[in-house]
């Protein structure tokens, strides 16, 4: 539960960050949209956090949960900016929690339904031309794709550790199982040589209390 514990206060702090470029960085919207967005992500977020926490343990749960997260953060993406919006980079929640619950399909899927859906409604609702939208947004686009495979390439390192101290703990609690029964055959070979110097040491006594006498 440890990872899910660290994932969960990098999405309040990635949410706090969004929130906050997107509050002072768009002149564009007004103060009541914006209040009204960023209310809306915290509220879902708090939720999310929660379920995630709950059903960590089940992956068919967390995949659906993941799919839902995804279109919800596409819906939002719309009205913030498109692709272009800071929350962006608050969905690379859902590629971090996909990188760590499933392979690498899932999460260049997850990627794929990000820049495509938030990309497409954009242009579907507003209109644009895509090719002056993707020149615009090639350098966010590659940014993304660049950091979707670095966090692949850290949770595969990060898991390779965790596997590796797993190992080291058994190979630990065998070392310690072994020692202890070491010293139990110590403790025991002891109490054996001390009841045959005992035993010795009354034989002696009775055999000089005998001689004692017989002189």
């Amino acid at each position: 539960m440890e990872t899910i514990k660290v994932l969960i206060i990098y999405r309040y702090i990635s949410l706090v960050v969004t929130s906050l470029f997107f509050l002072f960085g768009d002149i564009t919207q007004s103060i009541y949209t914006k209040a009204f967005i960023i209310t809306s992500i915290s509220i879902a977020a708090i939720v999310l956090n929660y379920v995630y926490f709950s059903i960590w343990d089940c992956r068919s749960k967390v995949g659906l949960l993941i799919l839902i997260e995804t279109i919800g953060n596409n819906l939002i993406l719309i009205p913030s900016g498109g692709i272009n919006s800071p929350y962006v980079w608050y969905s690379l929640n859902t590629l971090l929690i996909s990188s760590v619950q499933f392979g690498k399909k899932f999460v260049w899927l997850n990627l794929f339904i990000y820049l495509f859906g938030s990309t497409g409604l954009f242009l579907v609702l507003f209109q644009a031309e895509g090719l002056t939208l993707f020149t615009n947004s090639k350098n966010l686009i590659l940014s993304l794709i660049l950091i979707t495979y670095a966090i692949q390439l850290l949770i595969d390192y990060s898991q390779k550790i965790e596997s590796k101290n797993t190992i080291l703990n058994a190979t630990n609690q065998q070392l310690i199982l072994a020692n202890n029964k070491i010293k139990d055959s110590i403790n025991y070979i002891m109490y054996l040589l001390q009841n045959i110097i005992g035993q010795r040491g009354v034989r002696n006594f009775i055999l000089q209390k005998t001689v004692h006498r017989m002189v």
